[in-house]
């Protein structure tokens, strides 16, 4: 409707909010996934969307062989995994919710210093962005560093 009605912003941040909280098998997945980036680009935004099927994680078969390795082994893997989602947010940027999943990771493995400056550059990178500002502020908070500030 929004679409429709001329308001690209109120459709984006529409979109933006439903795209974070649908399955990706929902029926209106595709049709969003097809127009948000131009809504987006109407709005004023600028947006990338995020990879199909989620955030990029792993899949079913990687969490089966994960349970299966050794307590060494599976820190590595996910060590790996946050390393390479922070050297991309680093040098390509991303969505808030990347740079949300990597709060929250670092906030798992208990690296607070790491999930601190983190936190602050997302509140450089999306000062003008006040509704991703609060999808990171939320990971900040489940991480533990939402009072640091730039």
């Amino acid at each position: 409707m929004f679409a429709q009605l001329a308001r690209p912003d109120r459709a984006f941040t529409f979109w933006r909010g439903l795209l974070a909280e649908s399955q990706p098998d929902d029926p209106w997945v595709a049709p969003i996934r097809a127009q948000i980036e131009e809504i987006a680009s109407l709005a004023g935004e600028k947006y990338q969307l995020p990879p199909a099927g989620g955030l990029g994680g792993p899949d079913a078969a990687a969490l089966d062989a994960a349970g299966e390795m050794s307590p060494e082994d599976r820190t590595a893997m996910i060590e790996g995994m946050v390393a390479n989602l922070n050297n991309r947010l680093a040098t390509e940027g991303g969505s808030a919710e990347e740079w949300a999943q990597l709060l929250r990771a670092l906030g798992v493995l208990e690296r607070r210093d790491q999930a601190s400056a983190i936190w602050i550059e997302a509140q450089g990178r999306f000062a003008n962005r006040p509704e991703d500002l609060e999808i990171i502020r939320g990971a900040a908070q489940a991480a533990g560093v939402a009072g640091v500030t730039e």
